[in-house]
């Protein structure tokens, strides 16, 4: 039941030919593709899919100067161009065959224009300048049939034509179209449906928006009630041109099908309805009482706006308000005042203003335009909702209901949203359907935050709550939301969530659920595969959806063919009804160019069926994408497959253009014709072309000859050529296959001339500074590898000699000797070797020397770093530190590197350090000393000897002395003690401590670690002096009433307090209800009378030898009262096994017990201490039986009970 819800023609052979062709890469900027160099930008290509295209100035601060070539080449994107003051070139090809390209404004900055750079446009209608005739290259503007060269006044250049078209002056407006569109259909023109562009004024169907700007602009569409409006569109304005275009109104997507027991019904674009399925009764509407497994047409039935369907009934809502029905009719279900079924549509009775219908298994309603609903048919169990349960061949209003804004019903039950928010439901309530509590099949409800809740009969889980248990008040349906629509059959529930999906939960015996099982769901599955779905209908065991392209998709129960797949079997997956659409065709209209290729037969197809001539439109076209082709045709190259959308009762259109083969040909991108080539290794890169299969390369010495090179490119568009390095005149043909011939572009460089390498260091004739030489050089030109000789001598090798392959520098040991040496680096050129030769000066030999520290100077620390030179010609080094000249007691080792941190002695001693090069075989050194540092204990820094502390907290700081490697602190309540604190401080040079606040002597010892041996100065201190103060009471606040035992009093500590103690009596100073001695704790726990009376409490502290006291007065709270039962009230029958008791706090109360037993006074059925819980849940029997209760309360130490009864739930 429905829910709520050219040149020289030559041949070659030998050539491979491949079928993937590779492409260039560039850098990218938002939706441009550009190269660039050190002082401009050139715009390379378009990614993007705005039709109006707008060049920017500058690219990474670097201003745009150029369109490359074939930048926009076969786009079919770009309606408007813009081009602006920074360009000065536009190159060839630049928008060669753009279809869609109408208009082009070109700035003043523009100077020259390519061959063919606006070629093949058909649709160009207006080439826009605002400066000069910019100087043209070849055919600029071929083909291009419907152009007009627009000029402004005091520009020159300008003729009659340009560049072959006609011109015109300009007045320098700005470039504007217009838009004519019409709606569709006649029934929702005719409710009011309008449009308008940008947001500005609604216009009627059929009107025309003058004056628009060139670009794109959005159209939205009117709300027309029952009829869903045409998503925004997106239109290219042309200037001097009207745009044409269409939209297509659907009836209302929530109303727009219907399912009944074996039958389904939906609603199509034109108002008429559709059916297919069970017939018996005449419920297809056909005339007939045949079964239909595929879409019949309900006869003699338009402007329908809505449908509802019943058991094996239908009812259609057209747009004049009126109801009409069909089928089984015995008890008034159809509303004409009969009982005679109808195999045609009959009018409901007496009925007018609807506004929306529902259908049950026998019975029919409706929602009127004032908000009552009227219901007839079957009213056995009152669904009616009449009053009465007599059966109603005509309409009868809903007694006492009005708002109502939804409607929905059941097989016998109906159920209606009002106004407010608030379901109400009348009729059978065997499952509780009706969800009033009571038990009274299964309803469902969508709440306007997309959860979904359910009630009534769940006996296979079709609340989806997880469980098969029934429910007579509302369960949320677990793990869904996002839901738009749902809907209810037999025993299963559908929803739709706003991202187009179905899901499913309940009984699946017939595959109703659609996840490709048969097993039942308590909670929601999604329908496999179905998306995109607008409406969803359930059936008795199947189900109906329409998507939003117009295709309606079954599943489940199909023995009458309800699915409409032209089968009878049952599907548990959707499958699509076959031959129907909701949506009305559209058409589609290809304009081929040049006029050339359409003369000599080129033709279009669609989706591969007949062809057809430029300019015809074919029609009867199934909204949706399809595909263009286009037929071969001798001497032309045919354009690539386009993928079209037809859109419902539009006329799509849309060009194509053929181009010649030597159009086609690929035309090389770098390097630059008439270049001089700087290397003999040269990359050659190229553009793709259009058409063509294969590349190829020829390389000669003179032109149109090949005698260097002859090279397969296969699909590359690159290619590395090896070049002779003599500086002579190179010819590069590049040459395309296209269509079974070659094409070709020729262009002209320079070879480099050969260069032998040379060294760019050391500089000739210098002097080494070390043994370990790095010599670099250029690369040379047309050098493929590189040899060393190093030598003593000229032309000698006798230090080294090596081929180093294509490698720019060698690394090599020289001797320290200071005489000549002789270096050659050879380059092998044109399969010989060359060379150029160089002389250096070898280093004087140097022994190492120190550098830090200085000679003769005194440590500042117990750690030395030791640092010298390399020397020159040295080898190895090692270090000798002694206590006396040419001595190594402290240190003696061979040391890798140029530097040693050693930690030396700190007595103020003479150091003698001999620092040794090994040097042409032998050692040698250089002799140096230095002071040791003498050490200097640690002493304080801020606080001075003998001072008076002024806080418990006091911060000790110290110097780091000299040469001591850590600190440690003793302090003591005597000298040379350490009872107070002892504590190593490694390298600190501080500490905080906490010391006593008694006004004792502190003696402070502050060690420091010298040469290995601990050291000492010592302090002495006075510590700070507290004042003394009484503990105070923290909680409870004086003057606070107990009203619960135990109490717990806390106090502060005071200052100087030792111990405390507690008088405790019913009036101030007495201690008759306790005194105790607490000692240093500072909280107590009492139990006291609470009969109303005061308390008076006596805080005592001790300190220096004696007793004081804060006094405390509090207040009790009077009699107590027990804890009594709230809930559930005494004498009460219990509702289920589970029942909550919960019981009020009492007065004076400290904890709680319960029991309950089958007879007064037991606990056989639960007893337990409670603590501070004032709830507790039992489970009970469910026979009937009487259950006693009883609850405990403790009162100062003692417990006391109340007592309850209750009678036992009795389980049917």
């Amino acid at each position: 039941m429905n829910g709520l819800t050219s040149r020289t023609l030559l041949a070659l052979s030998g050539f491979l030919l491949l079928s993937t062709p590779l492409s260039a890469s560039a850098d990218q900027l938002g939706d441009f593709t550009y190269s660039t160099n050190a002082v401009a930008a050139t715009i390379t290509g378009y990614t993007g899919t705005n039709a109006v295209l707008t060049i920017p100035s500058t690219i990474n601060s670097l201003p745009v100067t150029s369109i490359g070539a074939w930048a926009f080449f076969n786009s079919t994107i770009v309606s408007t161009a813009t081009i602006p003051n920074s360009v000065t070139t536009i190159g060839d090809g630049a928008f060669f065959n753009c279809g869609s390209l109408s208009s082009v404004a070109i700035s003043n900055g523009v100077t020259s224009i390519g061959n063919l750079a606006f070629g093949a446009c058909t649709n160009l209608a207006g080439v826009y300048f605002q400066g000069n005739a910019p100087i043209l290259s070849g055919d600029v503007f071929y083909n291009d049939v419907n152009a007009t060269i627009y000029y402004l006044a005091g520009t020159t250049g300008w003729g009659a034509t340009y560049g072959d078209r006609p011109t015109a002056l300009w007045t320098g407006g700005q470039l504007t179209g217009s838009l004519q569109v019409t709606l569709a259909p006649a029934g929702v023109v005719s409710a009011g449906a309008q449009w308008r562009v940008d947001g500005g004024a609604w216009r009627n169907s059929g009107a025309t928006a003058t004056d628009l700007a060139a670009g794109s602009h959005t159209v939205g569409f009117s709300s027309v009630t029952n009829w869903i409006a045409p998503t925004n569109l997106t239109v290219a304005i042309t200037s001097g041109q009207t745009t044409v275009a269409n939209a297509n109104y659907m009836a209302n997507a929530g109303l727009g099908l219907a399912a009944g027991y074996q039958h389904t019904l939906a609603l199509k674009w034109n108002g008429t309805v559709w059916a297919w399925g069970r017939n018996l009764y005449g419920q297809l509407g056909n005339g007939g009482t045949n079964t239909a497994t595929t879409a019949v047409q309900v006869s003699g039935l338009g402007g329908v706006t809505a449908l509802a369907a019943g058991y094996d009934h239908t009812l259609a809502l057209r747009s004049d308000g009126t109801v009409w029905a069909w089928g089984y009719n015995a008890y008034g279900q159809l509303g004409n005042g009969t009982t005679n079924s109808a195999s045609t549509a009959v009018q409901v009775s007496g009925l007018s203003g609807v506004v929306a219908l529902a259908a049950g298994m026998y019975h029919s309603a409706a929602l009127r335009s004032d908000g009552t609903v009227w219901a007839w048919g079957y009213n056995g169990d009152g669904e009616l909702g009449d009053g009465t349960i007599v059966n109603r061949a005509t309409a009868v209003q809903v007694s006492g209901l009005s708002g109502v804004i939804a409607l929905a019903a059941g097989t016998y039950h109906s159920v209606a949203l009002k106004s407010d928010g608030t379901v109400w439901a009348w009729g059978s309530n065997f499952g509780g359907q009706l969800g009033d509590g009571t038990t009274t099949e299964h309803s469902v409800a969508l709440k306007s935050d997309g959860t979904v809740w359910g009630w009534g009969n769940n006996g296979d889980g079709e609340l989806g709550d997880g469980t098969t248990v029934n429910r007579a008040t509302p369960v949320q349906v677990s793990g869904l939301s996002g839901v738009t629509a749902i809907t209810a059959g037999s025993r299963h529930t559908l929803g739709l969530k706003a991202d187009g999906t179905v899901w499913g939960w309940g009984l699946n015996s017939s595959g109703q659920l659609g996840d490709g099982t048969t097993v039942n769901r308590s909670t929601p599955v999604p329908v496999s595969g179905l998306n995109g779905v607008r409406t969803i209908a359930a059936g008795w065991e199947h189900n109906a959806a329409l998507k939003t392209d117009g295709t309606v998709w079954g599943w489940g129960y199909n023995t009458f063919g309800a699915i409409g797949d032209g089968t009878t079997g049952e599907r548990d997956l959707p499958v699509q009804a076959v031959g129907f659409t909701t949506l009305q065709d559209g058409s589609l209209q290809v304009t081929l160019g040049p006029a050339g290729a359409v003369s000599v037969g080129a033709q279009w197809r669609v989706d591969g069926s007949a062809w057809q001539n430029s300019g015809v439109t074919v029609t009867n076209l199934a909204p949706g994408t399809h595909t263009v082709g286009f037929s071969a045709v001798s001497d032309w190259i045919a354009p690539t497959n386009l993928t079209v959308t037809i859109n419902s009762l539009q006329l799509t259109t849309t060009n194509a253009t053929y181009i010649t083969p030597a159009s086609g040909r690929a035309q090389m991108l770098s390097p630059a014709n008439g270049a001089t080539l700087n290397a003999t290794s040269v990359m050659f890169n190229w553009s793709s072309g259009t058409g063509v299969d294969q590349y190829a390369l020829w390389l000669g010495s003179t032109a149109a000859t090949n005698d260097l090179a002859v090279l397969n490119a296969g699909t590359n568009l690159s290619q590395t050529v090896t070049v002779p390095a003599n500086g002579q005149a190179l010819y590069m043909r590049l040459l395309s296959f296209i269509q079974g011939a070659w094409y070709y572009y020729d262009y002209n460089y320079m070879a480099p001339v050969v260069v032998k390498a040379a060294m760019l260091s050391p500089a000739n004739g210098t002097t080494n500074s070390s043994s370990s030489v790095t010599f670099t050089w250029d690369a040379g030109v047309g050098a493929s590898q590189y040899a060393m000789w190093v030598g003593s001598a000229s032309n000698s090798y006798d230090l080294y000699a090596a081929v180093v392959g294509t490698n720019l520098s060698q690394r090599v040991t020289v001797p320290a000797t200071g005489g000549q040496i002789y270096v050659r680096l050879w380059s092998f050129i044109n399969g010989e070797w060359q060379y150029n030769e160089y002389g250096y000066t070898a280093p004087t030999p140097a022994k190492a020397v120190m550098t830090s520290p200085a000679n003769g100077s005194t440590n500042s620390s117990a750690s030395v770093t030791l640092a010298w030179n390399a020397g020159a010609g040295v080898s190895q080094y090692a270090l000798w530190v002694g206590s006396a000249s040419n001595s190594y007691d402290l240190y003696a080792a061979v040391e890798p590197g140029l530097s040693r941190t050693l930690t030396l002695p700190s007595d103020g001693r003479q150091i003698y350090v001999r620092l040794w090069s090994f040097l042409n075989g032998g050692w040698d050194y250089n002799d140096y000393s230095y002071r040791a540092l003498t050490a200097v204990k640690a002493r304080f820094t801020g606080l001075a000897n003998g001072a008076t502390l002024g806080s418990a907290s006091a911060n000790f700081t110290w110097d780091a002395g000299a040469g001591v490697s850590q600190y440690a602190l003793w302090v003591g309540s005597s000298a040379g003690g350490h009872d107070l604190a002892a504590l190593a401080t490694g390298t600190n040079l501080s500490q905080s401590l906490t010391l006593p606040s008694d006004g004792r002597q502190i003696y402070v010892r502050l060690w420091s670690l010298i040469n290995g041996t601990w050291k000492q100065n010592n302090y002495v201190f006075t510590a700070y002096t507290a004042p003394l103060s009484r503990a105070e009471m923290l909680s409870p606040t004086n003057g606070a009433t107990f009203i619960s035992n135990p109490v717990t009093l806390i106090w502060s500590a005071g200052t100087g307090v030792s111990q405390y103690a507690l008088w405790v009596g019913s009036t101030s100073g007495s201690y008759g209800l306790t005194a105790l001695l607490v000692g240093t704790n500072r909280t107590h726990q009492l139990t006291l009378p609470l009969d109303g009376g005061p308390i008076c409490v006596r805080l005592w502290s001790f300190f220096s030898g004696t007793w004081e006291f804060n006094d405390y007065t509090y207040a009790t709270s009077g009699a107590a009262v027990k804890a009594q039962m709230t809930s559930p009230v005494n004498g009460a029958t219990l509702s289920g096994a589970s029942t909550t008791f919960s019981w009020s706090a009492g007065t004076g109360v400290s904890q709680y017990a319960m029991w309950a037993g089958s007879t007064p006074g037991s606990h056989d059925l639960y007893a337990a201490a409670l603590g501070t819980n004032r709830t507790q849940t039992l489970t009970l029997p469910v026979d009937g039986g009487p259950v006693y209760v009883r609850v405990w309360s403790c009162i100062s130490n003692e417990w006391k009970f109340n007592d309850y009864f209750y009678t036992a739930f009795l389980a049917p």
